[in-house]
């Protein structure tokens, strides 16, 4: 799985497994208009003050569950310990984000804004004023597989998640960069 951007006029929307990389496929095959960039296939303009770059952020508990039940469904014995691969770190925008961005009071170039994944489908289209529907699909809720599966091992499997996932998004949280919708 990769970073997906999709791209609409002066606006980034960024996916990243495990959190809105499909949708944001789906949302580019499904309205137009749209440009999907695969990470790596084009640079992103991050000094152009008129780009709003949007990053959806799920808990990051969910997020590693949603991994951990991908990889139980493909056969792998996760046996008592899982440590997710996947974080929101490994992808240009946070990296340009955290490097350039973040610490910088006096950063004139594009914005960055996070918000919660759970609006992307009802709220950012209201946010943007695109007249769009945004599908909600590959969710665990959804399929009964799943969700057995997700309660079985949610109980007997230890989630091993880096401290900085819920030190660095609580913090984001409660900064400019996060929008509430």
């Amino acid at each position: 799985m990769s970073t997906r951007y999709l791209k609409k006029d002066n606006v980034i929307l960024v996916g990243v497994a495990k959190n809105g990389s499909q949708t944001m496929k789906q949302i580019g095959l499904n309205n137009k208009g749209f440009e999907i960039i695969l990470e790596g296939e084009k640079d992103i303009d991050f000094y152009d003050s008129s780009l709003l770059i949007l990053f959806p952020i799920r808990n990051h508990t969910e997020k590693a569950l949603s991994e951990m039940l991908e990889v139980a469904l493909d056969g792998v014995n996760l046996g008592k310990q899982f440590r997710p691969r996947y974080d929101y770190f490994n992808n240009d925008v946070m990296k340009h984000f955290v490097e350039n961005i973040l610490f910088n009071e006096n950063w004139k170039g594009c914005k960055v804004r996070f918000f919660d994944l759970t609006k992307l489908s009802t709220h950012i289209p209201k946010y943007l004023g695109w007249d769009i529907e945004i599908p909600h699909s590959n969710a665990a809720k959804d399929e009964p597989k799943k969700q057995i599966l997700r309660k079985k091992m949610k109980n007997n499997v230890q989630l091993i998640i880096p401290e900085i996932n819920r030190t660095f998004f609580n913090g984001i949280k409660k900064s400019k960069y996060w929008i509430n919708l």
